[in-house]
């Protein structure tokens, strides 16, 4: 008996760890995923060590040496303050990928409170909170950052802010459309009838059955707004020089395209395959949480 009562606590998990490691093995089979997170995890690494790898200090200037091509000494060349572009690059990385993750984490929460809420309550709430989100769409984005620079002035905080602030609306949107496909299931109407709190219900509930929507929402986010970052770095409004961005270096080289290529390729390049890595990865993790998709790519 005693053999059995072992056994028992293991055999009513099975069913869990069965489907955890169909997870994992579903993930490590989509080629996407995995192209796509060696990728992003490659450049997490670079942007870690970036002391550690960067041959150079990215703001020291060698002006004897401006638009100086790829060498040996310098495998990215050198822009027109003589900065080594490799350097840059790899300090790039982490304004890049810090600007991007963080403002997606503000977007994902936002539109997570105000989704859930919506979807869950309904009627005149959800008419308040989905005008609100009209409202905001309507808000020309651009001139709004113009506005707040003017006031503020630029920084790295205020950036990931806005980025994130702005890009809610759509996770609201996603977010609700979820709730409201989860509301007449079994496991929902249960939970109303033994007298479950609001709160707890979406908490307890709603929330962990909406993970799969949130992680592939957030992971196809991440790529728009490192894109955001570097357009807004291109003219200007994002992170202040000297502090090295893909955007603000794509945006020094652009003078110099006919005379020194190397100054915004290599950072473009940089961000494309980023980008790229994590379009990638959302759509892999898309079809791995909704299995029947991957009949359709």
């Amino acid at each position: 008996m005693a053999e059995v009562a072992r056994r028992l606590p293991r055999a009513a998990a099975s069913p869990v760890a069965q489907r955890r490691r169909s997870l994992v093995v579903r993930l490590l089979s989509n080629q996407r995923v995995v192209v796509g997170s060696v990728v992003l995890l490659v450049t997490f690494a670079v942007a870690l060590l970036a002391d550690v790898l960067a041959p150079y200090e990215p703001n020291a200037q060698i002006l004897a040496e401006r638009l100086a091509g790829p060498s040996l000494a310098h495998p990215f060349g050198q822009d027109h303050l003589g900065r080594d572009v490799l350097s840059r690059a790899i300090y790039g990385a982490r304004v890049s990928l810090g600007v991007g993750f963080s403002s997606v984490a503000i977007t994902i929460v936002i539109g997570t409170i105000i989704g859930v809420a919506a979807g869950y309550f309904g009627r005149w709430t959800d008419s308040v909170l989905m005008r609100f989100v009209d409202v905001f769409i309507s808000i020309p984005v651009f001139m709004l950052l113009l506005t707040v620079v003017a006031i503020y002035g630029s920084n790295v905080g205020l950036l990931i802010a806005f980025i994130g602030i702005s890009a809610f609306p759509g996770a609201a949107r996603i977010v609700r459309a979820e709730v409201l496909s989860l509301m007449p299931r079994d496991f929902i109407l249960a939970a109303r009838v033994v007298g479950a709190s609001p709160l707890r219900i979406m908490a307890r509930h709603l929330v962990p059955n909406l993970m799969p929507v949130i992680i592939v929402s957030a992971t196809l986010r991440v790529g728009a707004a490192i894109l955001t970052e570097a357009g807004l770095s291109y003219f200007g409004l994002g992170v202040p020089p000297p502090a090295p961005t893909w955007g603000g270096m794509v945006a020094d080289g652009r003078t110099f395209l006919d005379v020194a290529w190397w100054v915004s390729t290599f950072p473009g390049l940089a961000l494309l395959v980023v980008v790229i890595a994590t379009n990638l990865v959302g759509d892999g993790l898309r079809d791995v949480f909704d299995p029947r998709r991957a009949h359709l790519t």
